[in-house]
């Protein structure tokens, strides 16, 4: 094989993810790195590999080097948001998810994201105005509601908990999830 041959290599590195091969499959986006340092996507896949094997300060590295030659990677802010979350980072997590959203105010997960770094930092109230946003967008979906019920509960307004829970029993009634948390 051409140690040159781009195609090849973005192969050969799919082809080691695909088995599991997360090393393997490094090495050959190390490669592509050097022949093409400014593809910000190739950073990208690069860190999200390390994310894998665990080995989160290269991923980190990685992803905010993606981010200097592109800043408008919706998926490189989320996975920062969620590597700085991992590392109780909570205030960079948050710019991060706000920066994603920013790129895309309808991305979904990533208010999710969002809530569960205000709810872990206890802040319900921003946590509640993010459920809703997701309700507003998918107003069929239980599962907005029964986080919203959850962060009302953390906040001592349990009849607000209650009215949400009992919403997302209308849109899902043999859920034993919500019925566990009533």
């Amino acid at each position: 094989m051409d140690p040159e041959n781009i195609t090849a290599l973005q192969g050969v590195g799919i082809l080691h993810t695909q088995l599991g091969r997360y090393n393997e499959a490094i090495l050959a986006y190390e490669v592509l790195v050097k022949i093409e340092p400014q593809d910000h996507r190739v950073l990208n896949r690069l860190a999200q590999l390390y994310e894998k094997v665990g080995n989160e300060e290269k991923a980190l590295e990685n992803f905010e080097a993606s981010l200097e030659i592109s800043e408008s990677s919706v998926e490189t802010y989320i996975h920062l948001g969620q590597l700085h979350y991992r590392a109780n980072r909570m205030e960079e997590a948050i710019e991060d998810y706000n920066k994603a959203l920013e790129l895309s105010p309808g991305h979904l997960d990533t208010r999710y994201y969002l809530a569960d770094v205000y709810m872990s930092q206890g802040n319900g109230n921003a946590a509640i105005e993010q459920y809703k946003m997701i309700i507003s967008a998918l107003p069929d979906d239980s599962q907005g509601y029964t986080q919203l019920a959850q962060a009302y509960n953390q906040l001592g307004r349990h009849e607000r908990a209650i009215e949400a829970y009992e919403q997302a029993l209308s849109l899902t009634p043999n859920s034993p999830h919500i019925y566990a948390n009533l």
